[in-house]
């Protein structure tokens, strides 16, 4: 993340690492928007995926103090891989996980596909898609 973000974004992912082993949450993941006639991206999963979490008492990776500092900044694509693959690896192995899937609008180079998705199967985490 330092080489990235620089100390800033490597100092809130330490905090949040250190304040995520003392108080756990669960764990919502999102994927998927769509461009509007405008050109803009909307994101559906996003949006929903924050809906969820704050119905669960949860987080989306955004909104962790990395996540938040990473969209303050507009942070490259590789920040947020980083961030993605920290985040994922927050979860208790054997543990549950939600995720909002907005099929139409995913990529399958994406974030979620190649990043938190195989690193949540390596820990056996159970995913509840939907919201």
């Amino acid at each position: 993340m330092y080489k990235t973000v620089g100390v800033t974004g490597a100092g809130y992912m330490m905090l949040d690492n250190m304040s995520n082993s003392f108080r756990s949450f669960t764990h919502v993941f999102w994927s998927g928007g769509h461009m509007d006639n405008n050109g803009n991206v909307i994101d559906v999963a996003k949006t929903r995926a924050v809906q969820v979490a704050n119905s669960l008492n949860g987080k989306t990776l955004e909104m962790t103090r990395l996540g938040i500092y990473l969209e303050k900044i507009g942070a490259p694509s590789e920040a947020w891989t980083i961030a993605s693959q920290n985040f994922a690896s927050q979860v208790p192995y054997y543990g549950s996980a939600h995720a909002v899937l907005y099929y139409p609008g995913m990529s399958e180079y994406g974030v979620w596909l190649t990043t938190e998705l195989p690193e949540l199967a390596r820990r056996f985490v159970e995913v509840i898609i939907g919201g």
